[in-house]
């Protein structure tokens, strides 16, 4: 009962009513907008670019499902005309696992990673060193953390992927340490790496 009067007295509280009604209302219409924006991605445009961009904002915003779709329906298309298509690939393969990974589905997620991990390898075993190379490698190796076992192989494998993308990241300059995406994916891995062994 006493907890029912402290949820009472703090819900009287108006100034913290409009707030909280505010953050709710917010988070919908950020859910309205990241819905929208692949309606009209998808029906406008079959761009990979676009597909690309909307499914790593998915990601970021914690819309694994729409995160899913985009990569799928990126991965569905043909090849750009611009850039490495083996890269592109690679990169929205990553964010399907991420999305899988994320939603639970460890198993699909694993079978999506796969190729692009080798990828990633085989261009690492040949010198690869680019920004772009760094920070997809770096990415790749985190959400290979994800869909690890808890049992003590699979913590091992999480440890020395995590250690690897940290190493890709160490190694880059420090401009490119600056950029946001490098920020935010030094920031999983620090949080990874902190988290308790399950």
């Amino acid at each position: 009962m006493g907890a029912l009067n402290a949820y009472r007295g703090v819900l009287s509280n108006s100034a913290l009513v409009r707030l909280l009604s505010g953050e709710f209302i917010s988070g919908i219409g950020d859910w309205l907008y990241l819905v929208a924006l692949l309606v009209v991605v998808y029906q406008e445009s079959n761009d990979p670019l676009l597909l690309g961009i909307v499914g790593a904002a998915a990601i970021r915003l914690g819309r694994y499902e729409d995160a899913e779709a985009a990569a799928r329906r990126h991965l569905a298309l043909p090849p750009s005309a611009f850039g490495d298509p083996a890269s592109h690939a690679a990169r929205e393969q990553v964010h399907l696992a991420h999305a899988l990974a994320a939603q639970g589905k460890d198993a699909e997620a694993a079978q999506v990673l796969a190729p692009a991990l080798g990828d990633y390898q085989d261009r690492k075993q040949a010198g690869a060193t680019g920004t772009s190379f760094r920070l997809d490698y770096a990415e790749a190796l985190y959400v290979s953390t994800l869909i690890q076992a808890p049992d003590p192989a699979g913590r091992a494998a999480r440890r020395q992927a995590l250690d690897a993308a940290a190493a890709e990241l160490s190694t880059a300059s420090a401009e490119v340490r600056q950029l946001r995406e490098a920020r935010e994916l030094a920031r999983w891995i620090a949080e990874a790496r902190s988290a308790p062994a399950t």
